[in-house]
């Protein structure tokens, strides 16, 4: 009994200890497995934290690189800006410059026109008031003996129809070389204006059956006079005072007495307003075929000629 007993209890002991000594590896099983995984917690929130690290980094990186560059932008686009502001100021002053240039050189310019027409103007005063005396005599006294020369006449011509006599060809000639050494202006304002016109306008104011101051044929030389003077006025490109002397001829040829007009200083009006033509092409044509419109005679071949040219011009 005792030896059961003996046995019993150590049978207990040894029964206990191996429990205590299970009890024990199990309960190391479990410390050593609840480290490893506090162990695998650590180091999973270190490698987290870590990570999250790297990352904050990077995009910290990524954030000053953006930044940079943003910034990098913006500076090049002040810079660009700058420029262009440089740039257009510059363009700008140029531009004000090339005004105030292009200003100054016109008002120079009025200014020296202006000087020049005032002294050209004085010239020209100068020159119409004070006449070359022995020239402007001859002129007088020549055109006063076209008109007073009692000897002129007509002559037939298969050509013109009815022409001045050689004699009365010789004080027209004379006379426009004459007035050629004067120049046009100063023949329109002394030798037209102040001798040609009122002769011509006394003729005209006649009646048939007054006695006539001048014969037909000084009448009809003194508008082929003013014909060739004309043609002066065109070389020294004074078209618009000729067309002024050819308005005044065609009207010559219309007054209220046109009808009664000689067929000789009729046709001595077509062959100035010819020779006057280039001033005025269109308005010359017109008149002569309104006029020729009211004739009941045919004409000679060197009107038809004339008309044909102006057609032309």
């Amino acid at each position: 009994m005792e030896l059961d007993s003996v046995l019993q209890l150590e049978l207990e002991l040894e029964l206990d200890s191996v429990l205590q000594l299970e009890l024990e590896l199990k309960l190391d099983s479990v410390l050593q497995l609840k480290l490893e995984v506090e162990l695998d917690s650590v180091l999973q929130l270190e490698l987290e934290l870590e990570l999250d690290s790297v990352l904050q980094l990077e995009l910290e990186l990524e954030l000053d690189s953006v930044l940079q560059l943003e910034l990098e932008l913006e500076l090049d686009s002040l810079e660009l800006e700058v420029e262009l502001d440089s740039v257009l100021q510059l363009e700008l002053e140029v531009e004000l410059d090339s005004v105030l240039q292009l200003k100054l050189e016109v008002e120079l310019d009025s200014v020296l026109q202006l000087k020049l027409e005032v002294e050209l103007d004085s010239v020209l005063q100068l020159k119409l008031e004070e006449p070359p005396g022995n020239i402007y005599r001859t002129i007088t006294s020549t055109l006063k003996a076209l008109l007073e020369d009692t000897s002129l006449t007509f002559q037939k011509s298969s050509w013109y129809g009815d022409d001045l006599c050689p004699a009365a060809w010789d004080y027209v000639f004379s006379l426009d070389l004459l007035c050629a050494q004067l120049g046009w202006i100063w023949t329109v304002s002394h030798v037209i204006r102040k001798d040609v016109w009122p002769n011509l306008k006394i003729w005209l104011l006649r009646t048939q059956t007054e006695e006539k101051q001048f014969k037909n044929v000084s009448v009809a030389a003194i508008i082929r006079l003013l014909g060739r003077l004309g043609q002066q006025g065109l070389k020294e490109n004074m078209a618009a005072s000729v067309e002024d002397l050819a308005k005044s001829i065609t009207e010559f040829g219309r007054q209220k007495r046109s009808k009664d007009l000689p067929w000789e200083v009729q046709l001595a009006v077509v062959y100035a307003t010819h020779n006057l033509a280039p001033s005025n092409p269109k308005v010359a044509l017109k008149s002569l075929e309104s006029w020729k419109k009211e004739l009941t005679k045919p004409v000679p071949p060197a009107v038809t000629k004339c008309l044909k040219h102006f057609s032309f011009l």
